[in-house]
């Protein structure tokens, strides 16, 4: 299986390059697994990241022999991913950590008074932490003292 996706995917693939690479590599997967379950497991793996149509650098480092067969069965998913594919969860994650930051709607009042201080210039906010049945719990934040509380 895997000297035909060498076959499929690389353009000037040799036939005998193709079948000595796939032997080796299903050679090292079974040397590297300790059970069935695991050499499947990894086959299936190495099989999919060869043949993803985005990972054409992969394929052409293994069979250029820039990465050896033992190198590649040791290669972990993180390793094995395109760079457009690194890139897109890059700007996930930076999309969710801005998502995560961004300042939450507050709004400032004299309804409620600090016991710390005696002032009555706090902040406030109110968010839906429990099931939607029970009340919403506001946090109070004094400007004045820096005192916290909430209530419900």
């Amino acid at each position: 299986m895997l000297s035909k996706v060498f076959k499929e995917r690389i353009e000037s693939a040799e036939e005998e390059r193709s079948t000595m690479l796939g032997t080796e590599v299903e050679e090292e997967i079974s040397c590297k697994s300790k059970s069935e379950e695991m050499y499947n497991k990894t086959f299936r793996t190495k099989y999919l990241n060869l043949k993803e149509e985005s990972n054409k650098w992969l394929i052409s480092a293994v069979y250029s022999g820039e990465i050896g067969p033992t190198q590649f069965v040791s290669m972990t998913i993180e390793e094995m991913k395109s760079e457009e594919l690194r890139e897109l969860e890059r700007q996930i994650m930076k999309r969710s950590i801005l998502d995560s930051t961004i300042a939450k709607q507050e709004a400032e009042t004299d309804i409620f008074f600090c016991t710390k201080c005696k002032q009555r210039k706090c902040t406030y906010r109110a968010l839906q932490t429990r099931s939607a049945d029970e009340p919403m719990t506001t946090y109070v934040h004094c400007v004045v003292c820096g005192n916290k509380w909430k209530f419900s």
